[in-house]
């Protein structure tokens, strides 16, 4: 059995049996409920009762048989309070019938700096790019920092900056590839078909008009979600106790969005599966009920693999690719630091703000 003490040069780390079996009891127990809601905001959501009768089972299925799934990774290469450089690379997968017929990536670096304004402090975002084939409409992009610091997160507003951006060229990317895809193709974005800037919203409607009239469906699945329950559980813990056999989808709540609204739901996309994952469905034009079970069977057939029961391989896949090692990013950063010359010295001073806990954490 393996030890729960961890020894290390300051001395003896270990939790007692008696402080873990106290932790347990303290935490909140969830009590049975027969029905419940999301804790989501009533704004813009026509939330559903979720009962024992809400979860339909997935069968197979019969009208999507591809499959174009797309993510994209980055890796930061010089952080500063005020600038970042980051290298992106997005990444597509497309199979039909089960089988991978081929991927497709794209790489450029994007540049978020502060501005200053006549009316308010700016970020200003501007893509380098050697790809002739895709482009990303974020260059140019300017984001106030009001809006970036009402988002509470804790890394800079210039890497936030960024974070839209980059996701905006991954639905940029999904679109500028539709012409090549069969019809009855569904695309699967990872995270969700949120939008939090302007830019989002038109990535968004330019890749939903791509498909539109090609009976193709959009979809996204969050790998994470940290959505409660009406009682302040996490949703998927209410979902499993409620009911945990078999493969199911269950709707959550219908977003409005202009011109056609998003369905929320969580699946889980394979029985021999503990995972259940949020899955948020675009209603387009001409889209029948039976469209978003078609879209959950898709998901489902793409589902079986070994090392990941219940997450479609499609998305393995485009993860895989997408995915910027630490070493290619540390490999970045010194061809970079090689390649601008006598103007490192100069960019780089500002970093040395922000990596005394690198400092720390490789000693």
């Amino acid at each position: 059995m393996p030890s729960l003490i961890y020894v290390s040069w300051q001395g003896c780390i270990s939790m007692d049996k008696a402080i873990a079996e106290a932790i347990v009891r303290d935490l909140p127990h969830m009590e049975n409920r027969d029905e419940f809601y999301a804790r989501l905001s009533k704004k813009g959501n026509e939330l559903c009762r979720i009962t024992n009768n809400s979860f339909s089972q997935i069968g197979n299925s019969t009208m999507l048989q591809n499959v174009l799934c797309v993510d994209g990774g980055n890796a930061e290469i010089l952080a500063t309070p005020s600038n970042s450089v980051q290298f992106i690379r997005c990444c597509a997968a497309y199979f039909s019938h089960g089988k991978r017929m081929w991927t497709r990536k794209t790489e450029f670096y994007m540049v978020a700096s502060v501005e200053e304004s006549e009316v308010n402090e700016q970020v200003k975002c501007t893509v380098y790019s050697s790809d002739g084939n895709f482009a990303p409409k974020s260059s140019g992009l300017l984001f106030d920092v009001a809006k970036l610091m009402a988002s509470g997160s804790n890394v800079t507003n210039v890497a936030k900056a960024i974070d839209i951006a980059r996701r905006c060229s991954e639905i940029q990317f999904a679109a500028s590839l539709v012409p090549e895809l069969a019809e009855n193709t569904l695309i699967v974005l990872d995270g969700t078909l949120e939008h939090k800037h302007e830019l989002e919203q038109d990535s968004f409607q330019g890749l939903y008009k791509a498909v539109g009239g090609r009976g193709m469906a959009v979809c996204a699945l969050a790998k994470t979600t940290s959505m409660l329950s009406d009682d302040g559980h996490a949703i998927i813990e209410r979902l499993s106790k409620l009911h945990n056999n078999g493969k199911w989808l269950v709707r959550i709540a219908l977003r409005s969005e202009k011109p056609d609204p998003v369905l929320v739901c969580f699946a889980r996309l394979n029985e021999h599966s503990r995972h259940i994952f949020r899955i948020e469905i675009k209603l387009l034009p001409g889209s029948q009920d039976s469209m978003v079970n078609e879209i959950a069977a898709c998901l489902s057939m793409d589902s079986k693999d070994i090392a990941f029961p219940g997450y479609p391989y499609g998305l393995i896949t485009a993860d895989r690719f997408a995915r910027v090692s630490s070493n290619e990013a540390a490999y970045l950063k010194t061809v970079f630091m090689a390649r601008s010359g006598k103007g490192w010295d100069e960019i780089s001073r500002a970093q040395y703000s922000l990596n005394a806990h690198d400092v720390l954490d490789s000693m």
